[in-house]
């Protein structure tokens, strides 16, 4: 997100911390211990020299696992708490996050929806550091495809989302009531669309990179039409050719 600054984090734990391994093993107190170097422990049910059911492995670092294990891997319902603070609950396939799970990180990021091969995949609700709510479909640990973002001034977006930005058919409602509806691209809108301004302004037309950009037609609160064609952004009129209806901007 991925999404998440804590993402690296994620996919760390099962390259680094060494679920795979094979371990050494001894008795203690009626409990099998198996530990692996730098100091590895795990706790819990075995079937021969493989690791299942209910089991709790503890890392170095302070990091752990909590919860079901089958065929020598995490796998089912579980709990890890990062070293960092972070914490993941939820289900596990294969020593991977896969299924339904919830992840908080320290630093303000939630995120609780279905996951795939350690990231977030399909349909989740994020809540960013800003306090911003995202919801809807995720691809790869990125917003992608259909999603909503509602901001904590009240402003929203709904509509399409690539690669973690707004990317498509969307509509922007600013938090004093401007609402822009039309084509995105990379986080800003670009192609057609429509702007209505909270006095009553309506521009329809063409747009690039969040600037009004080719033909289009600006409604006045009272209802006249001006026929546009724009070379760039500009809201003062002063900075128009009028040419019979269609103007110019000279910037």
């Amino acid at each position: 997100f991925f999404f998440f600054q804590a993402e690296d984090g994620i996919r760390d734990f099962c390259l680094s911390r060494g679920l795979g391994d094979v371990y050494k093993r001894q008795k203690y107190d009626n409990c099998q211990i198996s530990y692996i170097e730098p100091k590895v422990i795990y706790q819990g049910g075995k079937v021969g020299d493989k690791r299942e059911g209910y089991g709790v492995q503890i890392w170095e670092d302070g990091g752990k696992y909590e919860g079901e294990w089958q065929n020598d891997k995490a796998n089912g319902m579980g709990c890890f708490y990062y070293a960092n603070g972070d914490v993941y609950q939820g289900n596990w396939k294969d020593n991977k996050i896969d299924g339904h799970g919830k992840f908080t990180s320290k630093s303000g990021i939630i995120y609780e929806g279905n996951w795939m091969m350690d990231q977030p995949e399909g349909y989740g609700v994020e809540q960013i550091e800003d306090g911003s709510v995202y919801t809807g479909n995720f691809r790869q640990g990125m917003r992608h495809g259909e999603g909503k973002r509602v901001w904590t001034d009240g402003s929203v977006y709904q509509g399409e989302w690539a690669n973690d930005l707004m990317d498509g058919q969307g509509e922007y409602k600013w938090s004093d009531d401007c609402v822009y509806v039309g084509q995105w691209s990379k986080g800003m809108m670009n192609g057609k669309g429509v702007m209505t301004w909270n006095e009553g302004s309506i521009y329809q037309g063409s747009w690039f990179y969040n600037l009004r950009h080719g033909k289009g037609q600006l409604i006045s609160p009272d209802g006249t039409i001006t026929c546009l064609l724009y070379t760039s952004d500009a809201a003062d009129d002063l900075l128009c050719v009028d040419l019979g209806g269609r103007r110019i901007i000279k910037k």
